[in-house]
């Protein structure tokens, strides 16, 4: 595809209308706050709407979805790292060793 094309295709999908979820005509109620309102966001505490209550364990999985580790591989080859350390001395002598 040349770059005359992309930019024609660009400029195409640039002048369409976005699309997103407009939730503004319905009424909603709000989990932080248990107040009712109309719109996207609560105006009170600025909570999403359709979204659930903030507590601790929702603020947990999203730092952990936020530094890519929901599938918890990283903290468990920390731990296997901080278990096994007698094997990754081994290996740090065996690379300074080189």
């Amino acid at each position: 595809m040349s770059p005359k094309e992309q930019y024609r295709r660009f400029r195409t999908w640039q002048k369409g209308p976005q699309r997103y979820s407009d939730q503004g005509m319905t009424e909603h109620h709000c989990h932080n706050c248990d107040h009712d309102f109309t719109g996207n966001y609560c105006p009170v505490c600025g909570q999403k709407a359709g979204g659930g209550r903030i507590t601790w364990r929702w603020v947990w999985k999203n730092i952990m979805q936020l530094w890519g580790m929901e599938s918890k591989s990283m903290p468990y080859s920390l731990w296997q790292l901080i278990w096994h350390r007698v094997t990754l001395s081994a290996i740090i002598s065996v690379a300074d060793a080189r």
